[in-house]
């Protein structure tokens, strides 16, 4: 990935520099990948539904960690380690969510033990 640092006039007038190393938050890191590739924008949308066009989201917690593991798009934004070590992290907190009983569940199964 090259390193070059281009620099544009940003909303107010000063200088914007746009970092291509590998570093950065994933949006940024994304939007680099697109200019690189030379894509344009997707088509704006005016609610926050979308047209259906894209992958679903994972419906639940469990699924969203896995999806995130086998993005070919993760992989090329995150070192290996840091995607191994974040979901590890994200299971974890899961399984602490996963001993908890809500109040719900323990108000549903109160009437019927």
């Amino acid at each position: 990935m090259p390193t070059s640092s281009p620099v544009a006039t940003g909303a107010f007038g000063g200088a914007v520099s746009f970092s291509r190393a590998p570093s950065g938050s994933a949006t940024s890191q994304c939007c680099v990948r697109g200019l690189d590739a030379g894509q344009e924008p997707a088509p704006r949308e005016d609610n926050n539904v979308g047209s259906g066009a894209r992958a679903a989201i994972p419906p639940d917690w469990r699924q969203m960690i896995e999806a995130f593991e086998a993005s070919p798009l993760c992989a090329a934004l995150f070192p290996a380690e840091f995607v191994a070590m974040f979901s590890a992290c994200k299971r974890q907190e899961l399984a602490v969510f996963e001993a908890e009983i809500s109040a719900l569940e323990y108000r549903s199964y109160l009437g019927t033990v």
